[in-house]
């Protein structure tokens, strides 16, 4: 399917995602809009890729239906990512949103929709290279219960060959930008704050931001409405390995381990003491100690038998993503 010269509407298109997206689109001739909740990011957007922008939640009809009209697609990339939370702030923004944008989408006969959802719907024990038919679990975490939701009701609101849904599982999405596997590790290994839980030995599913756009454009250019696909770079890495090689590279030191029990109690302790003590900061979140003790690697055996090939692998990721670093002045100034 050519896409040049169509629409689409990315929402969430002031995150480190949705820019990409709309690089991306961009530079393949297509007219974008974006939808986002921020208004300081809608207007650097809106001002540095000369697009359109409406500051807005995907849970308002409103919003949602100014922007989508005279759309071919959408990219749906907002949602709650976080490791803290309730399971209602969850389900607020990652189910009823993507509901929202689903129904304004079909009503406004936009083409197709692709969905980002992620491969935590599998949870956190899942077997070695679990494939789409999973099992599924979202017992232990509401941003897994949540993905999960979002997917179900966006294959209710489909309709083969009128509105298409297009669900891509992404794994651990890391590049330029990435606050949650780059950025936040970064600061904290620079403050000699950074450890690993267990000796780091659970699996990282990384994948590479632009692997993963990748990913986008070909499923729509495949029309491959009613796929469900997981995406990933297709290596199995381990915890320590990622980060023992992001550290190395950034000159940062040794990477420091501790039992995952008291690695969670000393946040604990650190975050209660930071609502306590002024300019005390939390260094991260209790429940995000379980992300980094996943044992297995997931597959993409099936977006590999219908055509896609992640281009580029973790070197390459890791060279562009400390490139970016010192350039942002993440670790001083660039050569």
């Amino acid at each position: 399917m050519k896409l040049s010269n169509r629409t689409i509407l990315i929402t969430g298109i002031g995150g480190f995602i949705g820019r990409r997206a709309a690089e991306r689109a961009l530079a393949l001739g297509m007219q974008v809009r974006g939808l986002e909740r921020d208004s300081e990011r809608a207007a650097r957007i809106s001002k540095e890729l000369g697009v359109q922008v409406l500051t807005g939640s995907t849970t308002d009809p409103v919003a949602v239906t100014a922007v989508m009209i005279g759309c071919d697609y959408v990219l749906h990339t907002a949602a709650r990512v976080r490791e803290d939370g309730t399971y209602p702030e969850f389900y607020e923004a990652n189910v009823a949103g993507t509901r929202n944008v689903g129904q304004v989408a079909r009503a406004a006969e936009v083409r197709a929709m692709v969905h980002l959802s992620s491969v935590m719907v599998y949870g956190f024990r899942y077997r070695a290279y679990v494939g789409e038919a999973g099992p599924l679990d979202g017992s232990e975490h509401p941003y897994c219960r949540t993905k999960i939701e979002s997917e179900d009701c966006l294959r209710a609101l489909e309709r083969p060959g009128s509105f298409d849904v297009i669900i891509l599982r992404p794994g651990d999405v890391y590049g330029p930008g990435s606050d949650p596997w780059i950025v936040r590790p970064v600061q904290l290994m620079q403050k000699r704050l950074f450890a690993l839980p267990d000796g780091g030995h659970g699996a990282i599913n990384h994948c590479y931001v632009d692997n993963l756009i990748d990913a986008v454009f070909w499923s729509l250019r495949s029309d491959l409405g009613g796929a469900t696909l997981t995406i990933t770079d297709g290596r199995h890495t381990s915890v320590r390995n990622f980060y023992e090689e992001l550290a190395r590279r950034c000159g940062l030191g040794a990477v420091r381990s501790l039992p995952a029990v008291i690695l969670r109690l000393l946040l604990r302790i650190n975050n209660t003491l930071a609502g306590m003590v002024p300019g005390l900061e939390r260094l991260a979140e209790p429940e995000g100690v379980q992300f980094l003790m996943r044992p297995h690697p997931c597959s993409i055996a099936r977006a590999r038998e219908l055509g896609f090939v992640p281009r580029v692998q973790l070197p390459e990721g890791l060279d562009r993503t400390i490139a970016w670093l010192r350039k942002s002045n993440r670790l001083g100034a660039a050569d």
